[in-house]
């Protein structure tokens, strides 16, 4: 079997498991590398084709398009079980790197609407501003040394275990990279 049909059976068998499960399914490993491998050959192809007019020029071309295409409809399908994992606060399943932070952030999101919600409904006025908080409180789950916020202040060092109140962008990027966690996260 050609390197251009595992890529495809790889590619397709992923997509319709996504597309059957509530959950992020794995991605097999060697996917991206398949999908990189046969988009470079084919862009190389493209590149060194004499007639753009010609029949092998407009199958390469779209082969391209079917291919990010199909990656395109992958990733929409974990999109959507990504946004009703961090909507339940339930575990995502196999998320990618960068799906992982974002399933962090989607998930202080919500609870962010959330409070609004509760604070709405209590009060019984749907007029309320909502301004983001300017600051988050989180645990360290390690070491850290000092950092410098935006202001220029400095921030640290932390110790793990330790406990502070961060301005909302550096205390999202320690969420986002498992350095820290959100006190009161459901």
């Amino acid at each position: 079997m050609s390197d251009a049909s595992n890529a495809y059976e790889s590619l397709l068998k992923a997509l319709t498991e996504q597309r059957r499960s509530a959950k992020l399914v794995r991605i097999p490993p060697a996917l991206s590398s398949m999908l990189r491998t046969r988009a470079s050959q084919l862009r190389h192809s493209l590149r060194t084709v004499a007639d753009r007019r010609s029949v092998a020029y407009k199958l390469r071309e779209a082969e391209l398009k079917a291919l990010q295409l199909m990656v395109s409809n992958l990733l929409r399908a974990r999109m959507r079980a990504l946004i009703s994992a961090a909507q339940s606060s339930t575990d995502p399943g196999d998320a990618l790197p960068f799906e992982q932070s974002f399933y962090l952030e989607l998930r202080m999101l919500f609870e962010e609407y959330l409070e609004l919600v509760n604070l709405c409904s209590n009060s019984l006025d749907l007029s309320r501003d909502f301004t983001r908080r300017a600051t988050i409180t989180v645990v360290m789950l390690d070491d850290l040394p000092a950092l410098v916020d935006l202001s220029g202040r400095k921030r640290g060092p932390f110790r793990r275990g330790s406990v502070a109140t961060l301005p909302y962008e550096i205390a999202s990027n320690l969420i986002s990279s498992g350095k820290a966690k959100r006190i009161g996260s459901v």
